[in-house]
């Protein structure tokens, strides 16, 4: 979404599932960063403690260099 020349949020479109009801939605830029500023610390130790350790590479072929 755009305010003269600036962005300022992403609206999406979602439909119920059921009756079919539309909703429309936005969230402002600024909301949606301090959500992720506030989420990244765990969503990247989640993701850590699924990686593939490096001495474990060699099982993987894709993960070679």
């Amino acid at each position: 979404m755009f305010r003269r020349r600036r962005r300022i949020g992403i609206g999406f479109k979602t439909t119920l599932a059921g009756g079919g009801n539309v909703r429309l939605a936005w969230i402002k830029l600024t909301d949606l960063m301090r959500f992720v500023r506030s989420w990244a610390p765990k969503v990247m130790s989640t993701l850590a403690s699924f990686a593939i350790p490096p001495e474990r590479y060699a099982d993987f072929p894709p993960l070679q260099r």
